[in-house]
């Protein structure tokens, strides 16, 4: 009778045994699928220029102007909630300095019907998705008098605070938008 509680102990044990390792497997499973899709919500956006200009109107304003496409390439919804533009300029003294200006779509109402579409943010962005629209920043020339253009700069932030910076070196002039 011993032997037989034994025998029985035994197998329980084993199927014990079996049981944890099945468990430990099936936890290991959930924890990768878990860190897969935490890293597939993790994803960068990114930011592509279709094309710069800086538009001059009748009124001798200058508004700069890109065509954006920006990218959700996260498994969740996104928005973008900035988009700003720096640029970099050298003074005759060789020193750098920087301007930022921040997108503003009321500048639409100022040019042309040249823009499709013009950013509104914050811009909600579908999972796995994109847009291409206009992002507008008033722009006076006289603020640079004393030094030249290095560069633009293209800085968009979403909600998780992730950024993308683009760099863009020149710009096309469009005259008579308004």
């Amino acid at each position: 009778m011993e032997t037989i509680l034994s025998i029985i102990a035994l197998v329980i044990s084993f199927l014990s045994a079996a049981i944890s390792i099945w468990s430990a497997n099936s936890s290991h499973k959930s924890y990768l699928l878990s860190k897969k899709e935490s890293l597939a919500k993790e994803k960068e956006i990114s930011a592509y220029i279709d094309e710069g200009y800086i538009f001059k109107n009748t009124k001798n304003e200058k508004i700069i102007g890109y065509k954006l496409t920006l990218s959700n390439n996260s498994s969740i919804n996104n928005v973008f909630k900035s988009i700003s533009l720096t640029v970099s300029f050298v003074r005759k003294n060789d020193s750098i300095g920087e301007i930022i200006f921040v997108h503003d779509i009321s500048l639409k109402d100022k040019l042309k019907n040249e823009l499709n579409s013009v950013f509104d943010i914050p811009e909600k962005i579908d999972s796995y998705d994109a847009v291409t629209k206009w992002a507008l920043f008033k722009f006076d020339p006289s603020t640079f008098k004393h030094g030249k253009i290095k560069h633009y700069e293209i800085s968009i932030s979403d909600k998780f605070d992730k950024r993308k910076n683009i760099i863009s070196y020149i710009l096309k002039e469009f005259s008579n938008a308004n």
